[in-house]
């Protein structure tokens, strides 16, 4: 087995717009969201035999913001969530037979800031995390039956960066990893009945980069990796009992490039993907 570069193209007479991917799997086969640069959602997507794209429109009057794609599945559907340029959470979701868009609305009297959405799922539900206009963070969660909205608030007595929500699972609760403006990481987490903040502090000596939170699980343990203010990878770990800063360090000779962080998991084991300023991809992987 080998790497491989596959070139997936472009929508058709268009272009694909920076800093705005994300990824869903249906049917067992990947479909990719993008932004293109006529303002509309696409997705590139597989069949089982070849990739296709389609353009999934914008909502109704719309265009879609850039920077902001999340997805969430809900009852094994793909669930797209981005902000309109009205600022509002709108969802282009797949009932099994159709698309559909649905306006999500806003926090109470606030809109939602651009370049902040983060999903997760409890107990089956999609819970989407962002940051609202008044600095605080938001969720929009589903109970079943009715989507609503609940105001999280603020590390204490700190707004939450734009830029940087990122969640993890676990014992089934989600976790969301924000960056506070003290440049401290902190994390927002279910107990099962109730939710806390907690300070994950920094990197020793170091802040916390904006715009660059990732996370993943190793044996079923959150890490959450970011770029300290040295330019290093730096990944804040739980290891059952504790939280840890580890330094990852940097590609031989380079610094990470700031926005472009992404982690996957191949065979238990967590890769992490970053841009240096060489502008080559590089991967910090536990064998």
């Amino acid at each position: 087995m080998a790497w491989a570069w596959s070139d997936q193209g472009t929508p058709p007479g268009l272009t694909v717009d920076p800093d705005t991917i994300a990824t869903a799997t249906y049917q067992g086969n990947p479909y990719v969201f993008v932004r293109a640069n006529d303002g509309h959602l696409w997705v590139n997507w597989w069949n089982g035999s070849a990739w296709s794209w389609s353009d999934q429109g914008t909502p109704p009057g719309l265009t879609v913001d850039p920077d902001t794609i999340a997805t969430s599945s809900y009852r094994d559907n793909p669930y797209v969530f981005v902000r309109a340029n009205d600022g509002h959470l709108w969802v282009n979701w797949w009932n099994g037979s159709a698309w559909s868009w649905s306006d999500q609305g806003t926090p109470p009297g606030r809109t939602v800031d651009p370049d902040t959405i983060a999903t997760a799922t409890y107990q089956g539900n999609p819970y989407v995390f962002v940051r609202a206009n008044d600095g605080h963070l938001w969720v929009n969660w589903w109970n079943g039956s009715a989507w609503s909205w609940s105001d999280q608030g603020t590390p204490q007595g700190l707004t939450v960066d734009p830029d940087t929500i990122a969640t993890a699972t676990y014992q089934g609760n989600p976790y969301v990893f924000v960056r506070a403006n003290n440049g401290h990481l902190w994390v927002n987490w279910w107990n099962g009945s109730a939710w806390n903040w907690s300070d994950q502090g920094t990197p020793p000596g170091l802040t916390v980069d904006p715009d660059t939170i990732a996370t993943t699980t190793y044996q079923n343990n959150p890490y959450v990796f970011v770029r300290g203010n040295d330019g290093h990878l730096w990944v804040n770990w739980w290891n059952g009992s504790a939280w840890n800063w580890s330094d990852q360090g940097t590609p031989p000779g380079l610094i990470v490039d700031p926005d472009t962080i992404a982690t996957a998991t191949y065979r238990g084991n967590p890769y992490a993907f970053i841009r240096a300023n060489k502008g080559h991809l590089w991967v910090n992987w536990w064998s």
